[in-house]
């Protein structure tokens, strides 16, 4: 008995034939791209070999070449053309791809996501599918020729193999949650500490951009590119962790990323918290690195991480408000836990995002906040009004399963790209 069902083929899907590759670092057993072509019945041949995004050997590549010429000696049907795709954007996946002259096609769910900005990532043989717009326009000005915008999407039929009984629910119950990470480093803090005691000037530059960006959800561009020139300069030069990024430009982002991005997000998800711990009990599941640093900082009760499969869609449907609090690195899009959320019906309390109110009605399908205090607001208003509740929830559900399923998505970027390669 199939445990979904496969959409009818269709021209698009008759015309290509899908190399698959699966990442070695993924959130979820089975990706959404490849759950997607699955359920549209797609000719598929999934490769043996997983790959990293970047930073490959030439023996990594000569296995994805080898997985690529197995897939490529089996017989195609008349006029058909081989595909190959990852979620993620794979250096070595893109270079066999550029090898061999065949398509390649990625829609990432990180942002920003360093291996976009490899030189790998202009060949023209790639297809770079972006959910945030405000990425797209800055892998753009690098030259990559073949960009689309394609927000995320959640796999509908989760729930079908979870045990959502009353007994297996119970011990997610909770007020309000939190799934993720706080990025509490200890060597970024270090880094910092040092900055304000050695290079005062450079640490005031950041802290004035931080404080001015921490819980203004409705600015837009509220970190990125405010730190003046000579400091980024600077942080550029005494950075170990941009060493191996050569575009000037690019070394420049990712060492904003780096320092500001994740001290921003540790301060935005740690101030969120605090505000709503004023409301109501709040379970949090975060990883092990964050847990002794969030018991000391706020009133929530700190759980272990839950496996994206498994355990995570449980918190979404037992919690009536499921936080998200976006990475800063997220410019523009809405992040996937937004969409994982509500595809399990769950209420999803947001900071606000320039592309949610495109994406979604913010007064019916998704509750958005544009600073602390609206966050606390709205939490308190959905907390006491059981019915106002479950109405947004069921209207983001149905939503999500109209609209951004992962078959109906993989169906506009396999058209978009057999339209722009002439499959």
């Amino acid at each position: 008995m199939y445990l979904f069902t496969l959409i009818i083929y269709n021209e698009t899907m008759n015309n290509i034939k899908i190399i698959f590759f699966q990442q070695k670092e993924t959130i979820t057993s089975l990706c959404g791209m490849l759950w997607g072509v699955l359920e549209l019945g797609a000719d598929l041949y999934q490769a043996k070999t997983l790959v990293k995004d970047r930073d490959h050997t030439e023996e990594e590549l000569e296995s994805v070449l080898s997985d690529v010429d197995t897939a490529l000696s089996e017989e195609l049907k008349a006029g058909q053309m081989p595909v190959l795709m990852t979620q993620d954007f794979c250096t070595p996946v893109a270079e066999a791809a550029h090898l061999r002259d065949i398509p390649y096609i990625c829609w990432p769910y990180d942002s920003p996501q360093e291996a976009l900005y490899r030189t790998e990532a202009l060949y023209d043989t790639n297809m770079i599918f972006c959910f945030d717009r405000k990425m797209s326009e800055r892998l753009k000005k690098r030259g990559i020729k073949h960009l689309c915008y394609e927000p995320l999407a959640a796999n509908m039929h989760t729930a079908e193999f979870l045990d959502l009984s009353k007994e297996s629910l119970a011990a997610y119950i909770s007020d309000i949650s939190f799934v993720g990470n706080f990025y509490s480093d200890k060597k970024r803090a270090a880094a910092l500490e040092k900055l304000r005691m050695q290079v005062p000037q450079v640490y005031d530059a950041i802290e004035s951009v931080l404080n001015g960006a921490e819980g203004c959800f409705e600015k837009e561009d509220r970190f990125f590119g405010r730190l003046p020139e000579a400091v980024v300069k600077w942080l550029v030069e005494n950075s170990v962790d941009v060493k191996n990024v050569k575009d000037p430009e690019a070394a420049g982002f990712f060492v904003e990323c780096y320092i500001g991005m994740r001290e921003l997000a540790n301060r935005e998800r740690t101030g969120a918290l605090r505000a709503l711990s004023e409301l109501s009990h709040i379970k949090v599941y975060t990883s092990e690195q964050d847990k002794d640093y969030l018991a000391s900082v706020t009133g929530a009760e700190i759980l272990n991480a839950v496996s994206y499969d498994r355990e995570m869609p449980l918190v979404f449907a037992a919690s009536k408000i499921n936080l998200n609090i976006t990475m800063p690195g997220i410019e523009s899009g809405v992040p996937q836990r937004v969409f994982d959320i509500m595809s399990m019906g769950g209420l999803c309390l947001t900071n606000w995002q320039p592309e949610a109110e495109e994406l979604f009605d913010t007064k019916k399908e998704l509750a958005v906040a544009k600073d602390y205090g609206e966050l606390k607001e709205k939490a308190e208003f959905y907390l006491k009004n059981e019915k106002a509740r479950l109405e947004m929830s069921l209207a983001g559900y149905l939503k999500v399963k109209e609209c951004y399923t992962y078959p109906k998505a993989m169906k506009r970027i396999l058209e978009k790209s057999c339209e722009v390669f002439m499959l």
